[in-house]
């Protein structure tokens, strides 16, 4: 996953009044006040008051339900506007309106209600209204956005609620463990504001629910010789609509660390805890659904982001796959000319705990050993 492309995109006034009319679609609407919610597109007033006091001007800020996103994406991919493709939030200077999508409002709720513990989450979210606030101010280069985002971080998680001791780790968190990764526009050159940085992994629910979790993703991180923890940085974003779990709101808990290895590859491991059994049994009834549904949606984001290329799904490598009826899992590789690069989801399911374990390989075709997957998914097994 690209950090940077799931933070921002500013659209100068003179695209917001050339875009104004025609094609049947506002990308700048009102909406009425109201909550947040996934299925109904609301402005929310204690959002406007955290912007309009971090961008020092009036600014109004909406959060789009989920039908309404994947249409503004739609629209955004017609316009050959990239950036705002994937982006987490839109800003329109002229307005100083702010348009954020569901998943970083689902965040922002949980903080406001202080409904759920995961720092990371929380510190992506504070970040991007943070971001979208400089934007709003009248920053439009995204370098000069993100480092007064950066250096507003704290003050935004103060007027959240948190403490300064509190909101100072989200700010460094944000600093350590994801704007390193951000894209090279939002970065060059470096912001100093924030350190020093602390790298953190992706993490839900109470310290006793996480602890087993920890511990396999932890034996599992071992075989991986050589690779570098890059914390939860792969897991930050809205999770797939063809993901087996379809909302958060389900997971008792989560643990998630990506690693950094060889010629550009990644891991993402992962495992996660499910409230109930009635959301774990329906869970696996749509693994099945998984690969087909993931195909059709790497294939949506190369039309949208106008990419060259093709996709394919194949089978994973029977080294993996046999290694127990609790695995399962596809490869999708995305084909670029002579470049190839493979994405292998290998996924451990624990009916007794009502566990899902993730082993997420992505990296160039060879560059990413069988062995290395195979000894990764053999520990979480075992450790499981």
């Amino acid at each position: 996953m690209k950090v940077g492309g799931l933070l921002c995109a500013v659209v100068l006034a003179a695209a917001l009044t050339a875009c104004g009319g025609g094609g049947g679609f506002n990308p700048d609407p009102f909406f009425r006040v109201g909550p947040i919610s996934d299925s109904v597109s609301h402005q929310i007033l204690k959002l406007d008051h955290i912007a309009s006091t971090l961008a020092g001007k009036r600014t109004i800020v909406k959060c789009w339900s989920n039908r309404g996103w994947a249409r503004l994406r739609a629209w955004e991919g017609s316009r050959h506007d990239t950036p705002a493709v994937d982006a987490a939030g839109i800003t329109y200077p002229r307005s100083r309106h702010i348009e954020l999508s569901p998943v970083v409002c689902q965040i922002l709720e949980q903080v406001l209600e202080r409904s759920a513990r995961q720092p990371l989450f929380t510190a992506w979210a504070v970040h991007v209204l943070a971001h979208e606030s400089a934007h709003a101010s009248g920053i439009d280069a995204e370098n000069r956005a993100e480092c007064r985002a950066i250096e507003t971080d704290a003050r935004a998680a103060e007027l959240f609620g948190f403490s300064m001791a509190s909101a100072r780790r989200l700010q460094h968190i944000y600093r350590g463990t994801l704007y390193p990764h951000d894209l090279p526009r939002y970065r060059t050159p470096p912001c100093a504001a924030g350190q020093p940085g602390v790298v953190v992994p992706d993490t839900l629910g109470t310290a006793a629910n996480l602890r087993p979790l920890s511990h396999v993703v932890t034996k599992a991180a071992r075989t991986l010789l050589h690779w570098r923890s890059i914390g939860g940085v792969l897991s930050v974003g809205p999770l797939s609509p063809c993901s087996p779990i379809p909302s958060r709101s389900e997971e008792l808990a989560r643990f998630g660390e990506g690693f950094s290895g060889p010629d550009g590859a990644d891991v993402l491991l992962s495992d996660v805890t499910l409230k109930t059994k009635p959301d774990f049994s329906a869970a696996l009834a749509r693994i099945s659904a998984h690969p087909r549904c993931s195909l059709r949606l790497f294939q949506t984001n190369l039309r949208e982001t106008h990419s060259p290329g093709r996709v394919l799904l194949h089978a994973l490598p029977a080294a993996v796959t046999r290694l127990s009826p609790q695995v399962t899992g596809f490869r999708i590789s995305i084909i670029h000319g002579p470049i190839q690069v493979n994405n292998d989801l290998i996924t451990v399911v624990d009916p007794a705990r009502r566990r899902f374990g993730t082993v997420y390989f992505q990296g160039h075709a060879g560059h990413v050993p069988v062995s290395a997957e195979v000894s990764a998914v053999k520990t979480m097994l075992q450790s499981s």
